[in-house]
């Protein structure tokens, strides 16, 4: 899509600085922020400008949030007074641009901002993250079992491990950073920057995919004949799910922009993405069997 471009973005949802800082950048370089479809963030090309970016948050406004919202759209009166524009919203954090030299600020409570990113977090992020350590912990069990024979299923274990580690990373790395933040607001200072535990909970995605990568290779070269047919397998595996994490994110906002309650959202989603896993699984089942 020429004028259009999509990137893959790994930001932290109560990474504000870091979200700011990302989209400067990129304005400076021609590209404009036009929405969010977790994980995947839309660019337009626009002339390269000195775009100012804000983050603040609602934490009622949730990605299934039935739209137009009043608190949002309260929110957005008073930032639009204020020279503000509203980009897009992502999971509660809101977004917002301005094209003065010194616009004034969003936020200028400390306290309340932390008040919000937490409420947020705790509404739109916590469970999930509690959610998927617990399946993915479930599964480290479930294929923990026997001797491992091979380098294969050493990897495969370390994978599952890193898989298990990643939101449990993610939910102590935040705990920490929010007690820090509330003692530097406490003492009347600034909200400290987050990015840097961006930065290391990113790295467990890193190793997964790295793993991932020589769980591949291994295959290849030390497997028995008929190892590239699992190879293929497991990369249609993958690109499946990611199909199917695009799908239930698309859903969700139409849905949402539609008017539906966030209860017939979820509801939705949920069986969408039950269908979809089927599905992915049934024709993959089918290829192995044919390979």
């Amino acid at each position: 899509m020429k004028g259009r471009r999509i990137t893959f973005e790994l930001l932290e949802l109560y990474d504000w600085q870091g979200v700011e800082r990302r989209l400067e950048r990129q304005a400076a370089k021609g590209w404009r922020l036009e929405k969010i479809v977790s994980p995947f963030w839309y660019y337009r090309r626009a002339k390269p400008a000195q775009v100012r970016y804000a983050v603040t948050y609602l934490p009622n406004v949730g990605e299934a949030t039935p739209r137009p919202d009043p608190e949002a759209q309260a929110l957005d009166a008073v930032c639009t007074a204020a020279g503000w524009e509203k980009i897009c919203d992502w999971n509660g954090m809101q977004i917002f641009s301005n094209e003065q030299p010194n616009p004034l600020p969003l936020e200028t409570d400390e306290r309340l901002r932390l008040q919000a990113i937490h409420q947020t977090l705790k509404r739109q992020w916590m469970g999930l993250m509690v959610l998927l350590a617990v399946l993915l912990f479930l599964l480290l069990l479930f294929c923990w079992g026997g001797q491992a024979s091979g380098p294969t299923q050493y990897i495969w274990r370390a994978m599952l491990c890193c898989g298990v580690l990643y939101p449990v990373s993610e939910l102590g790395l935040y705990g920490l950073w929010y007690l820090r933040a509330r003692r530097a607001v406490e003492r009347g200072e600034k909200c400290p920057s987050n990015h840097a535990l961006t930065l290391i909970s990113n790295g467990f995605c890193a190793a997964v995919i790295a793993l991932f990568v020589l769980f591949l290779v291994v295959t290849l070269l030390e497997g028995p004949p008929g190892s590239g047919g699992r190879v293929v397998y497991m990369l249609l595996y993958m690109l499946g799910y990611m199909a199917i994490v695009w799908c239930i994110s698309r859903l969700r906002i139409e849905l949402r922009e539609r008017g539906f309650s966030a209860a017939a959202n979820w509801g939705l989603v949920i069986l969408l993405a039950f269908v979809l896993f089927f599905v992915l699984q049934m024709l993959l089942t089918q290829f192995a069997l044919y390979a």
